[in-house]
């Protein structure tokens, strides 16, 4: 069962800012997930294109995640892999 007390929890998921440059050459602000300092592709993807219109919709999901992925994490879960279940129990542990 993972129900973890969060102050005790080790970050391996953290977010970080980028300023990407759109194809009309204006830049915008982009919130992404690292691994253990390494990015994780298809997640920051899908942050890329939320972000594409609002920089506080990017970070906002980028934070929920990587909270999230650091409770699986703890639980020797992956993001790939998530049930209900998993869902449910990290809402209760909010």
């Amino acid at each position: 069962d993972m129900h973890y007390i969060r102050k005790e929890l080790y970050i391996i998921f953290t977010v970080n800012e980028a300023i990407l440059v759109r194809r009309d050459g204006t830049e915008y602000r982009c919130f992404f997930i690292l691994e253990n300092d390494l990015p994780v592709y298809e997640v920051n993807k899908w942050l890329e294109y939320k972000g594409m219109n609002s920089a506080l919709t990017s970070k906002k999901y980028a934070f929920e995640l990587s909270e999230f992925f650091n409770y699986l994490k703890h639980g020797k879960k992956s993001y790939k892999n998530v049930r209900k279940k998993d869902i449910i129990n990290f809402v209760d542990y909010l």
